[in-house]
């Protein structure tokens, strides 16, 4: 792989990613502009964390003019701000007058995207290409103008039609989407970009990344990576999928800068990135001897009696365990065989349990079903960390399914489409439940929005525990 110092370095306000500069952190508003007085508190606290790259969804003009009032009032002169903007091309394009950076989809820029499924005539499908081809051309020529940077980044579940539907594979459709729009880049001569690709899977993350800094290098486009998994939840579990997945990418010198997406308060994403960039200094990970040590762990589990997991589990997500999950990472890496494994036995709950979350992680056994989260954002009209808590406790045991908590509209049906059930917010105290990609009920109350989703589980044969 190419060595950082050869990465592009692109300006981002007053900082700088890629070139050779230091990795940095991102982190992303989880209050709307909206909602000022608690906008201008997070804002403080993620500066008082010292991190200067922080995206905030713009879903509307009003949203956009109430950020560009809020800006004229902040005293952060540090801070660059990256704008979030889906659907609206034009809407990106007034965005590029307020933000350092803006980040787009190319799998929903003026388009529906993931959602446009019935669009399957080839002309059809060149015809939105086009279409989407000359907005995107305008946008980034105004972005050169304004003298701001763009991430392109795509997720496995929105990906641009004609890609999804002639590519032998997600993975493939997500690189092609995202070379394409760097091509539109070029041509109107604009360099200041920034690449992604963002799985809800750890592995899948990680080998996508290899997959298409491979490619990128292999075309002469040395344009900086942003990291991340998207949907990773909250507690223990989202923290071992951030570590695996970002921590080997960066062990690889893949990555310039990254997003440790948690479903809890945006200066926990900080805190745990800071610590994993720090873990990093003294460690290497390897996937392969991570992986290996975990099925030797798997053995010590197969023997070891633990009928309260769910329990266990419950604990596990009550606190950070930042140094702990990091800890445990390292002392893998550092045995050398299996006569000096730790002993399981000995283990705290919370770290058997994290055990488990490698293993399964690492595709070795399912132990608990996958409940996948949205980390929240301006967007996001309910609790999202207080739900994603309820159907844990609620839908854990079912360690067949997998089960997505979305935050909104925008962005929830496709970027759950490869889970068993979805629970997505749709209007304020409004949610619709999803099966398997398409919306089998709407506009339920969010009281009963997770009894519903349980009646559900259940008429479809899906609450028995295998």
């Amino acid at each position: 792989m190419e060595s950082l110092a050869t990465i592009h370095s692109v300006p981002i306000g007053k900082w700088n990613v890629g070139g050779g500069n230091a990795i940095s952190i991102q982190t992303m508003m989880g209050r709307g502009v909206e909602n000022e007085i608690s906008w201008r508190r997070e804002l403080e606290d993620i500066a008082a964390e010292g991190c200067h790259l922080v995206r905030v969804a713009i879903p509307s003009e009003l949203a956009l003019q109430q950020f560009q009032r809020l800006r004229r009032d902040l005293s952060c002169d540090a801070i660059a701000f990256i704008g979030d903007v889906h659907f609206q091309g034009k809407l990106a394009i007034d965005a590029l007058e307020v933000c350092e950076k803006i980040r787009i989809n190319p799998g929903n820029f003026a388009s529906h995207g993931a959602r446009s499924m019935a669009i399957v005539d080839k002309d059809t499908l060149e015809g939105e290409r086009k279409r989407i081809e000359k907005m995107a051309k305008k946008f980034f020529s105004r972005a050169r103008e304004c003298n701001c940077s763009v991430r392109i980044g795509s997720n496995g579940g929105s990906l641009s039609n004609h890609h999804r539907m002639s590519s032998a594979s997600a993975e493939l459709a997500a690189i092609a989407s995202v070379l394409e729009m760097v091509q539109w880049a070029e041509e109107v001569d604009l360099k200041n970009l920034v690449a992604s690709f963002k799985w809800s899977d750890p592995i899948s993350t990680l080998l996508i990344n290899e997959m298409a800094r491979e490619k990128f290098n292999s075309l002469g486009k040395n344009y900086p990576f942003h990291l991340g998994v998207t949907e990773a939840g909250n507690g223990l579990e989202a923290r071992i999928k951030n570590a695996i997945a970002v921590g080997i990418l960066l062990s690889k010198n893949i990555g310039d800068t990254l997003r440790l997406s948690l479903t809890e308060k945006s200066v926990n994403e900080i805190r745990f990135a800071k610590k994993l960039l720090d873990f990093l200094n003294r460690h290497r990970l390897c996937l392969e001897i991570l992986k290996e040590k975990s099925k030797e762990l798997l053995c010590q589990l197969k023997k070891f009696s633990d009928e309260h997991w769910i329990d266990d589990l419950q604990e596990s997500q009550s606190g950070s365990y930042d140094d702990e999950i990091l800890g445990l990472i390292g002392q893998l890496l550092s045995v050398e065989n299996a006569n000096f494994l730790p002993d399981i036995t000995t283990f705290p709950p919370w770290k058997r349990e994290a055990v488990r979350c490698l293993l399964q992680i690492f595709r070795l056994g399912r132990f608990h079903g996958e409940i996948i989260a949205c980390p929240t954002c301006g967007r996001t009209q309910y609790n999202v960390a207080e739900t994603l808590d309820h159907v844990r406790r609620r839908f854990s045991r079912l360690k067949h399914l997998k089960i997505a908590v979305m935050g909104c509209v925008v962005n929830g049906p496709g970027e759950m489409s490869d889970a068993d059930y979805g629970y997505i917010g749709s209007a304020n105290g409004k949610v619709n439940i999803y099966h398997r990609g398409q919306c089998v009920r709407r506009g339920i109350d969010e009281a009963h929005a997770i009894d519903a989703l349980e009646e559900m589980i259940r008429q479809n044969g899906d609450d028995c525990v295998e």
